[in-house]
């Protein structure tokens, strides 16, 4: 799956594909306004035919990690090959474990393992500016924004410098 291989470790955080045994703590994570709000392509209640899909997805061009602390699932980490070259990133963390540096610890080894894989694929992420937090993180590990928008309405092109 995109070429990596699962799982990696932070010092706090185990991070691999989700099985399908994950369905229910996916759904648990994910089914808040929080999270289905913002991102497209989350259906809103999310439930547990949705975390089924999703889960299914994973595959050569695309995969969908989970955020382990232990046995709980604290955020999510999506990697999709896109055209030109380029890998997308992006992550939703548990709505009530926001700013506890989930986010950043479990982005940043996905991206650094992306990087030893993928030398010459660009990383970039979309995000809406408003988003603050995210823009923020985004920023903190290194992405710029490209002053183009992304594919999605209303957000920016960052690419990881």
């Amino acid at each position: 799956m995109i070429g990596l291989l699962w799982p990696l470790a932070t010092s706090r955080l185990a991070i691999r594909p989700f099985i399908p045994a994950d369905a229910g703590d996916l759904r648990r994570l994910t089914d808040h306004p929080a999270i289905t709000g913002p991102i497209d392509f989350l259906s809103s209640p999310f439930d547990d035919d949705d975390a089924v899909a999703l889960i299914a997805r994973n595959g050569a061009e695309e995969c969908f990690l989970g955020l382990w602390e232990g046995d709980d699932l604290v955020g999510c980490v999506g990697v999709h090959l896109r055209a030109g070259e380029r890998i997308e990133i992006g992550y939703w963390i548990d709505a009530a474990r926001h700013g506890r540096g989930y986010a950043s610890k479990g982005v940043a080894a996905v991206l650094h393992a992306l990087r030893g894989a993928h030398p010459d694929r660009r990383i970039v992420a979309e995000c809406r500016p408003a988003n603050l937090p995210s823009w923020r993180l985004l920023h903190k590990l290194g992405f710029r924004d490209t002053g183009e928008a992304g594919d999605r309405v209303g957000r920016a092109l960052l690419m990881l410098e």
